[in-house]
């Protein structure tokens, strides 16, 4: 029989020992605030734009949070204090979503790089915002000429590199004409991804088929090849031809200037 004495002992020994094991547990506030301890986002934006950059972590309103950038280590706000001469930054709170967001208005490619937004709790959380600008540009893979044989079939590369949003469609032209699906001879594709790739593929190519073909993204400039149809004679014969033909008419000029020279200088002696 133990005695009263004992049997509180061993009570009070029971009780320690369950509050020592939920002790090292962790509270629902700590399982939460380790669950949210890093987020990642990308955002993309084109060149000129204004851009808001998202401090996704739950109830960051109720503390202090500060904006750093990655690259240079560069403290940019603290709270709603602005710490850069950089008057194009600032921090913006919003209270319905309870997020913090830094916005870069007039964003060039040197913006380019991870930012970071650090919570105080403890422990503190950060959340991780990768900021991707892009200059809106398109361009022809072969450069400003193409050359092709008659009767050869080419292909016209357009590389489309977007910032924040892709062209609703890419069309081609050939002399400001339209060329249209199921037109023949004329084959368009299409794929998607940045960069766009849109190519034109024709089957034959014919004299009617030489000049000025436009790759027409929507929103962009529009870049140009100018297409040559050649009747077996290469380019690099071409440029052969018109190099004997520039040297040719240059002898056929300076010849009498050498000619007056030669006895100029035979009535000197």
């Amino acid at each position: 029989m133990l005695s009263q004495k004992g049997l509180l002992i061993i009570i009070c020994f029971c009780k320690t020992v369950q509050s020592d094991h939920h002790a090292n547990e962790p509270s629902e506030a700590e399982r939460s605030h380790r669950h949210h301890s890093n987020y990642n986002r990308e955002v993309r934006v084109t060149v000129g734009r204004t851009v808001m950059l998202p401090c996704e972590v739950p109830h960051a309103g109720n503390v202090t949070v500060s904006w750093f950038r990655r690259k240079d280590v560069r403290l940019l706000s603290v709270g709603s204090m602005t710490y850069t001469s950089d008057r194009r930054v600032r921090p913006l709170y919003d209270k319905q979503s309870e997020h913090w967001f830094l916005q870069i208005t007039r964003v060039d490619e040197a913006d380019s790089g991870y930012y970071e937004c650090h919570v105080g709790t403890l422990p503190p959380r950060t959340a991780l915002v990768k900021l991707d600008v892009k200059d809106p540009t398109a361009n022809i893979t072969s450069g400003k000429e193409l050359h092709v044989h008659r009767g050869s079939p080419f292909n016209i590369t357009c590389l489309v590199h977007w910032g924040d949003m892709p062209p609703s469609n890419v069309l081609w032209t050939a002399e400001e004409k339209n060329i249209t699906l199921g037109l023949k001879d004329y084959v368009i594709t299409t794929t998607s991804g940045n960069p766009v790739v849109s190519s034109l593929f024709v089957a034959r190519a014919t004299p009617e088929k030489a000049g000025k073909y436009h790759c027409r993204p929507e929103g962009f400039t529009a870049p140009y090849v100018m297409v040559h149809v050649l009747d077996g004679e290469s380019p690099e014969a071409m440029q052969q031809g018109s190099q004997n033909r520039i040297s040719t008419a240059t002898f056929y000029v300076l010849a009498p200037v050498f000619l007056l020279l030669t006895f100029h200088n035979d009535g000197l002696h």
